[in-house]
């Protein structure tokens, strides 16, 4: 039976939930949640901000060992197809942005970061970091497009159940993950692909500025994105929008 454990000040509930697993092996589906997260993780080397109990600060353990090296990233696929139905429950246009945020708009309003305790090449347990605002008002200022919620919809909202929510969710759909369901999991994935089909403006990591259109995200995370006639592939960290 899976667990929510609701601790009121820690780090990062990724390295909690990965300390947690090095210690025991909690059920499938737990979930860690910080009330007040003081250094959460980003992709690369970000940071997550979030007021303390304002917002949804949760760590899911999860044992996906029957994933091939090749299709590892359709867990990240999964996680964000999950978050982004959860927050289109209440707000619209809601997409999934490549790699790993949710925005409302052109806003950002959720961040995933994995993390993967491997042996020999193969996944072990992962650790699933989830970040969505929730009726956080305002943020530093070098946060380029921040919303929330709250500032979406001028409503406030129970952290508690919209994490029982994101919970159901997930759980409902790793089924397709466990039966190798992959057409699936893309079809869905792709449909609210942020600027799918639409050219977009793009710095790559030698500071060279192009314009493509963005076509879909490979089974390796790689972006494939049109440019002057030619699909070219970017891996994370090689490509940022403008």
């Amino acid at each position: 039976m899976s667990e929510i454990y609701k601790i009121d000040k820690a780090d990062s509930s990724n390295n909690l939930a990965m300390e947690l697993i090095n210690k025991k092996k909690p059920p499938e589906f737990s979930i860690i949640w910080v009330i007040n997260q003081t250094k959460g993780k980003g992709q690369g080397s970000n940071s997550w901000h979030s007021m303390p109990n304002m917002n949804i600060t949760i760590s899911m353990i999860v044992y996906p060992i029957f994933l091939k090296p090749e299709n590892f990233f359709y867990l990240s696929k999964l996680t964000a197809l999950v978050t982004q139905k959860l927050v289109c429950k209440y707000v619209e246009n809601t997409y999934i942005k490549w790699p790993n945020d949710i925005y409302v708009n052109n806003k950002k309003i959720a961040g995933i970061l994995i993390e993967n305790k491997m042996s020999q090449q193969q996944i072990q347990a992962s650790v699933i970091g989830v970040g969505i605002n929730v009726n956080q008002t305002t943020f530093p200022t070098n946060i380029p497009n921040p919303t929330s919620l709250f500032i979406e919809t001028k409503k406030t909202f129970s952290i508690e159940l919209l994490i029982h929510q994101w919970q159901q969710l997930f759980i409902e759909h790793y089924s397709l993950l466990i039966s190798q369901n992959f057409v699936n999991i893309d079809t869905e994935y792709h449909k609210h692909l942020f600027l799918r089909n639409q050219i977009a403006t793009f710095l790559t990591k030698q500071q060279r500025k192009i314009k493509g259109t963005i076509l879909r995200v490979n089974n390796a995370g790689e972006l494939i994105v049109l440019v002057d006639n030619n699909e070219e592939k970017f891996r994370i960290g090689e490509l940022e929008f403008v």
